[in-house]
This record gives structure tokens, sequence and C-alpha cells, in this order.
């Protein structure tokens, strides 16, 4: 199974009993976490607890690259040539990615929680992690048209345990 943490679900001080969890879960090997490339862009701006938050990321093997695709090279993917990003940002956001803008109400996050979601989706990625409500209130939407299920990180634990009893 492969999980998706976004950056808010870093626990870089290991203090949340869910994501301690989830990354046991890991170290079982019964699961793989990935992390994505621009998490990194969020940690540098993050100066709370950026020396820790940092070394976690680096210490991961698991990343997805978030670079935005140049779909006009590859209209062929997942059936469509409409730009995955814009796609998934619409459902989201009710805009097209370039539209976000986050020198106003959306944020910079905005644009990388879409572009994660893409990689994530490209992927083949099970489950997407946030505890971002704009997120978690179009996980069904997301769910039915891309097969990847958006939760946050108590589903998730649930959802491992449930798992691991079947297992």
């Amino acid at each position: 199974m492969k999980i998706v943490l976004d950056t808010n679900n870093m626990n870089a001080y290991g203090k949340n009993p869910d994501l301690n969890f989830i990354e046991k879960c890991e170290n079982e090997g019964f699961v793989e976490i990935y992390y994505g490339t621009d998490t990194l862009h969020d940690l540098r701006e993050d100066g709370s607890q950026n020396p820790i938050r940092l070394n976690k990321f680096h210490s991961k093997e698991k990343v997805l690259s978030t670079g935005r695709l140049d779909y006009s090279f590859f209209p062929f993917i997942l059936g469509g040539d409409s730009p995955l990003d814009d796609e998934i940002a619409i459902i989201i956001f009710g805009k097209k990615w370039a539209e976000i803008d986050e020198k106003k109400s959306d944020t910079m996050n905005s644009k990388i929680d879409v572009k994660l979601i893409e990689a994530s989706i490209i992927n083949e990625i099970n489950y997407f992690v946030t505890q971002d409500s704009q997120l978690l209130v179009k996980a069904d939407e997301i769910k039915e048209k891309y097969g990847i299920s958006i939760v946050n990180r108590e589903m998730m634990t649930q959802i491992l345990i449930g798992q691991k009893q079947m297992s």
C-alpha cells in the first residue's frame, strides 16, 4: 500500500499517535510512505521546525516529483488531453491550476496540493493523507474519478488497523 503524506503530516517530533502508527506500519514493511518534492518548498518556508523537518524529509527515499507537466507532449495521460492538474484544481477549488492566486485568498499550498495529488494519481498511490478540509470535502469526487483516497490521518490509522487485522 502506498501513502502520500502532505507537509502537515511530517510528524517531525514523533508526537502524533496516528502518524506514529502510520510510520510504524512503514517500518514493518506494511506500507510505503512518500512525500512530494514541493514538501521541500514548504519546509524552507517554515522557520519554526525547519531543521528537524528538513532532516526527516531528506531521510526519505520515496519522494514524488511534483513538477508541473507539459501536457502538450503527453495528451494520452489518463485518456484525456486536459491537464490533470487543471482537472483536479477545478474539482477542489473551482478554477484551473494557473488561476489559483496565492496572492489573494488562495495559497501557494493550494497549488502544491494539486500537484501532489496529480503526482499521486500518476504514480498509483492508494492514499493521500491530509488535514486540509478543502481537500477532504472533495475526497469522494476525487476517489470516483481517479481512484485515490484522500483521508485524514485518523482515518488512515483506522484503515491500516483494519488492513492489518485482515492480513
